[in-house]
């Protein structure tokens, strides 16, 4: 057996004892983990580098910064709404670590070490330097340590460069707000990107959008690390792979009085026009389909305003709709979802060319929520694995008598904090299995995770890469994969600026035990129907195709 690998060897720059909340649980967490420990703390004297003569008083402070006021009052009230953990004691958290002061050379933005204080950080070998203080570093100090110098910018840097951190976002109304580590290099904001993530913007508020951004922080630089201490790259599947794209929007900072007045009152019409609209009203879906005669496999059909509408009986909704074709049948498994109850079973109903035939009926109703019946056929038997994240578990289902009765399998993961996990039989022969797993402080919206297997019944191992996708707007599944051509396309939800507001149609480029890479072909919305809001799932076999459609309803008391 192969002794474990020594804990990586950190140094972090800091402007004192002080770190965020977040990073003292990320480090925390390596520590206790064995994967990594502050070696070094590198504390710049701030003293050294502040201008001679700043304002003295709260009057001459305000003058000073008069036009930024009304950010600062802004962001006072709205700090109510949201509290951030108050910092924590790096000495407290690494009490054997050495530190060191460092008055560095500064420029108007940069601090530059000099030599003597790079060999002395040189010599501490460290595997790793995390940037949690310091300006804008330059020089030698940057390959310093075997893996460099890692920063945070708590903003997506392909859309979002300067600051303050999770509040353009709000201001512009934006769909999603991003996090980005990067290895700092000397191109300024060209550093190499280790991970990113996506999540929804926060809307109407800075400080639970930042309050949001931090947890998936802390999450990000564990990982990291955790490849490095494994030997492999610190570069995770939700990285940039290839050329950096060009950056053409404005360097951000902080909002002046005119800019936080003019975007704050279209916030304030928005708010409003949306408090209006779901006063009273609750998310509906229903069922639409669509038949193609002659057409054979799992491909769905591409034109969504041609499917035929099924709306769900009174007091209920219909949603997650997966089709199948036995002989020359076809069944629609779906979540069947009364408001009464408010807790989801899993309904069936035959299907054929003119639509739905005779009535459905219940085949799963256990006391916890049940959803997304993802239903496939394996060695001549029908296998049902519904998503039941209430029970933290994930099992199928053998049916003894299709499509009516099924009876417990087998259990193919326990623990498990995931939700619409979906098979895929891959030409390699080995079965994926796709979900998206709940993680402190990350939803199951944001982040798609894949497991590996030579049988759809397990035993499953994470792949390496988890989690493949980390983008609100790609992660969540929405339906099997299937083949177009000779491309095979993941279809997921898009889940900002709401849950299930459309589909992205991806294709996979690379599916092995050890790599994944996929690219976005389409976004696919709802356009063609103005009473609709959204559509969260896609599925096909051999000519049926079926979706969902959510729209905002009244619904009776």
């Amino acid at each position: 057996m192969t002794p474990p690998s020594p804990p990586l060897k950190l140094g972090v720059l800091t402007d004192g004892d002080a770190i965020p909340d977040w990073l003292a649980v990320a480090l925390r967490e390596v520590a206790e983990r064995g994967i990594a420990r502050v070696e070094l703390v590198i504390e710049r004297e701030i003293a050294s580098s502040l201008p001679a003569a700043e304002p003295s008083s709260r009057l001459q402070r305000w003058w000073h910064n008069r036009s930024q006021l009304a950010f600062a009052l802004a962001g006072r009230f709205d700090r109510k709404r949201a509290q951030l953990p108050p910092p924590a004691s790096l000495r407290a958290l690494a009490p054997e670590a050495r530190w060191m002061k460092v008055a560095p050379v500064t420029g108007r933005f940069t601090d530059t070490f000099s030599p003597e204080d790079v060999a002395v950080v040189r010599a501490a070998e460290l595997d790793v330097l995390i940037r949690a203080g310091f300006r804008i570093l330059k020089g030698d100090v940057l390959d310093a340590a075997r893996l460099g110098v890692w920063s945070f910018h708590h903003g997506d840097n392909r859309t979002n460069r300067g600051g303050p951190p999770g509040v353009w976002e709000v201001l512009e109304d934006r769909d999603v707000t991003g996090v980005t580590l990067q290895r700092i290099t000397a191109e300024l904001d060209g550093g190499e990107v280790l991970a990113r993530s996506v999540g929804k913007t926060e809307r109407f508020s800075f400080s639970r959008n930042i309050a949001a951004l931090y947890p998936r922080s802390a999450r990000m630089l564990i990982r990291s690390l955790e490849r490095a201490w494994a030997g492999r790259s610190p570069v995770q599947a939700t990285g940039d792979h290839g050329a950096q794209p060009a950056y053409q929007h404005r360097l951000y900072r902080q909002p002046r009085n005119a800019e936080l007045l003019r975007h704050g009152r279209r916030l304030a019409g928005t708010w409003m026009r949306q408090r209006a609209r779901w006063r009273g009203r609750d998310v509906s879906w229903s069922i639409a389909w669509h038949f193609a005669p002659g057409r054979e496999g799992t491909e769905p059909h591409p034109v969504l305003h041609r499917y035929h509408e099924m709306r769900p009986p009174a007091g209920r909704f219909e949603a997650d709709p997966f089709v199948v074709r036995d002989g020359e049948r076809w069944w629609m498994f779906y979540e069947d979802f009364p408001y009464a109850t408010r807790v989801g079973r899993i309904a069936v109903r035959e299907m054929g060319p003119k639509g739905p035939v005779g009535e459905p009926r219940v085949v799963l109703d256990p006391p916890t929520h049940l959803s997304y019946p993802f239903v496939f056929r394996h060695e001549g038997a029908w296998y049902l694995m519904p998503e039941s994240n209430a029970s933290k578990r994930l099992e199928t289902f053998r049916a003894t008598e299709f499509p009516w009765r099924w009876e417990p399998h087998k259990v193919l993961l326990d623990p498990f904090d995931g939700v619409d996990a979906t098979l895929h039989h891959h030409s390699d022969g080995r079965w994926y299995l796709f979900a998206n797993m709940g993680e402190p402080g990350i939803s199951y919206d944001e982040e798609l995770h894949l497991f590996v297997a030579d049988s759809p019944f397990g035993p499953f191992t994470p792949h390496p890469e988890n989690p493949v996708v980390a983008d609100v707007r790609s992660a969540r599944m929405a339906g099997r994969i299937f083949r177009s051509g000779t491309d095979l396309v993941r279809p997921a939800q898009r889940c900002a600026p709401w849950y299930g507001a459309g589909l992205v149609l991806n294709v996979v480029e690379e599916l092995s035990p050890t790599t994944y890479r996929e690219r976005m072909v389409q976004e696919l919305s709802p356009t063609w129907d103005p009473s609709l809001i959204g559509l969260h799932s896609i599925n096909a076999d051999d000519g049926l195709s079926v979706i969902d459609l959510q729209r905002a309803i009244r619904i009776p008391s």
